[in-house]
């Protein structure tokens, strides 16, 4: 579920940012079709049958975006150095965390079938960096939300 809410929220994010629109909601609908199904057939009764999947695609989605809005700011660099400084910093950040689960989400069926210690520490990790890019989110909204100081 939480992938499914993060994909709709960064790709209304991006549709906002965004000059390629079409692009934007092709990607939505299909990668929110796609986690529903997989939701949908998931198999609870055996857990080595496990596929994640779908939580790594979302993030695959989501770093998409990520590079599509670089690709536009590279192509008008006026706006990269006027309005867009700010939302060039968040997009790292989104291009980081989400890079991160991707390549977390992607192996996670072989690390929880095997017997090491680092699946663990892994998944740890991964909240530990979870934690501080919803603090950093968090920051960034209440930094320059609607109601700002005049």
């Amino acid at each position: 579920m939480l992938t499914l809410l993060e994909l709709l929220i960064f790709l209304k994010l991006y549709y906002e940012l965004t000059q390629k629109k079409k692009l934007v909601i092709f990607l939505s609908i299909f990668g929110v079709l796609y986690t529903i199904i997989e939701s949908i057939y998931v198999n609870t009764n055996d857990v080595k049958l496990f596929q994640p999947y779908a939580k790594a695609f979302g993030p695959l989605l989501i770093v998409g975006m990520t590079l599509l809005f670089f690709f536009e700011l590279i192509r008008d660099e006026e706006n990269l150095f006027k309005r867009e400084n700010d939302y060039f910093v968040l997009n790292s950040m989104i291009l980081c965390f989400f890079s991160l689960q991707f390549l977390v989400f992607l192996p996670l069926n072989f690390l929880v079938n095997t017997d090491i210690q680092l699946t663990g520490y892994i998944l740890i990790g991964n909240i530990f960096f979870m934690i501080l890019f919803y603090l950093y989110l968090t920051y960034f909204i209440w930094k320059r939300g609607r109601n700002l100081k005049q």
